[in-house]
């Protein structure tokens, strides 16, 4: 069952929110031994990690390289941060820069070497009291799959490309880049519908059915589990993008705003 995330405090093995703190507190706890690290505990044991009631004039950036001790790596602009919001033109399309659903993907998985993680911070929350992210750990996912599959899975290789098709590469979605660390490149639009950001209205692309099974399989299991969240203005939340398959819901105006970083 999908869950919506419980912003009150609670943690829960599954679902780990960080406690909401008033600003008075930021500048007081959020740099303490104890808070920092039940966050990076947080994000190893859950794959994310949300922290709420930021000030504006947070450096977002900088307590995201500290937290994950990683540097910034450039995204597709050339540029350490993109702006997630709606821009005209993509309107029909299934894209970070449209209203309408994004379906589950990791960043990136057209890299050889995806980021390890990303940060979203929120510069404006949509008016219409939709979009939000969604995302599911891929060792919940690995439970459901048979040992035949996952073995398959690393062995059968796909075809991942970025949106203006300067990178790309075949790779298999699952990996081992270290002793006992998978990796999940993933892109259920580049894998289904052959694109990064297919037309909504377009037709499933894929003959292969091991691959349009799997990826069934896959987009059954977030759309049942996931964790939904819609973040609140100036707040902060971190995915360990080789183990956390992300989305985003539909959403109607066109004021919501994310800045996003890649960081290995």
């Amino acid at each position: 069952m999908k869950r919506e995330a419980d912003l009150s405090g609670n943690n829960s093995s599954n679902v780990c929110i960080s406690k909401d703190i008033s600003i008075s507190e930021i500048s007081n706890s959020l740099w303490t031994k104890n808070f920092f690290e039940t966050r990076q505990t947080e994000l190893q044991e859950c794959g994310w990690v949300y922290i709420s009631g930021l000030p504006a004039d947070f450096q977002w950036i900088g307590y995201t390289q500290h937290l994950t001790q990683t540097c910034l790596m450039p995204q597709d602009n050339n540029e350490y941060i993109y702006d997630v919001k709606f821009a005209p033109g993509n309107e029909k399309l299934s894209d970070s820069k449209s209203q309408n659903e994004l379906r589950p993907h990791t960043e990136a998985p057209y890299l050889k070497t995806p980021p390890k993680y990303l940060a979203l911070w929120c510069l404006q929350p949509s008016n219409c009291g939709k979009g939000y992210t969604t995302f599911v750990d891929i060792k919940e996912l690995l439970r459901n799959l048979t040992i035949e599959e996952q073995q398959k899975l690393m062995k059968y290789e796909c075809s991942f490309v970025s949106k203006d098709t300067t990178y790309s590469i075949i790779a298999p979605m699952l990996q081992f880049i270290q002793l006992n660390q998978l990796m999940l490149r993933f892109s259920y639009n580049v894998l289904v519908y052959g694109q990064p950001s297919p037309d909504v209205t377009k037709k499933a692309s894929v003959s292969d059915r091991f691959l349009k099974n799997i990826c069934d399989l896959v987009l059954e299991f977030f759309n049942n589990n996931h964790v939904s969240l819609r973040m609140e203005k100036h707040s902060l939340l971190i995915m360990d993008n080789h183990r956390v398959l992300h989305s985003r819901t539909q959403y109607s105006d066109t004021v919501r705003h994310l800045q996003r970083i890649w960081l290995i």
